[in-house]
Order: C-alpha cells, then sequence, then structure tokens
C-alpha cells in the first residue's frame, strides 16, 4: 500500500522522494525495532508490549492514510448518448 502512495498523487522527482523516503523509514524501523521490542521484553517481561507496540504503529499509520491521503474527485466522461 504506501508504495503506491507517492506515485498516485506525486510526479517525477517528488515521486521517487517519497518512495525513498517510504524505504528509509522501513529499513530504520528494521533496525531500530528488534532493540526496542528486547527492551520492552526485559523491562516488562513478557513479549505482548512490544507485540502491543508494532500493533499500535500499524493502526497509526492506517488512521494516517485514511486522513491525510487525498481523495479522489469523480471525472464524468461523456459517452455517446450525452452529447
Amino acid at each position: 500500500m504506501f508504495w503506491a502512495l507517492p506515485t498516485s498523487f506525486l510526479g517525477g522527482n517528488a515521486a521517487a522522494a517519497g518512495i525513498a523516503l517510504i524505504n528509509c523509514t522501513g529499513n530504520l524501523g528494521g533496525f531500530f525495532s528488534p532493540a526496542i521490542i528486547g527492551f520492552l521484553k526485559t523491562y516488562t517481561g513478557t513479549l505482548n508490549s512490544g507485540l502491543f507496540l508494532v500493533a499500535a504503529c500499524m493502526i497509526a499509520s492506517s488512521v494516517l492514510i485514511l486522513t491525510l491521503t487525498p481523495a479522489k474527485s469523480p471525472t464524468f466522461q461523456p459517452t455517446g448518448a450525452e452529447i
């Protein structure tokens, strides 16, 4: 889903920058998430807190996508009968 968003409303260099930002964010998440989940497991004694954090991040990203993605306006394309 994330990979399709920049190209749907950005063009050219901006779309490339949007894809690069998504890639960078994913790489940082892959680097830091094991340490954060390990810290939470050590602090709380269970993996549930780390998994709740992952679930909360996924819910937050879903809400952001739904609220910040521009709505597409319907376009009217006449057929032969309307002309």
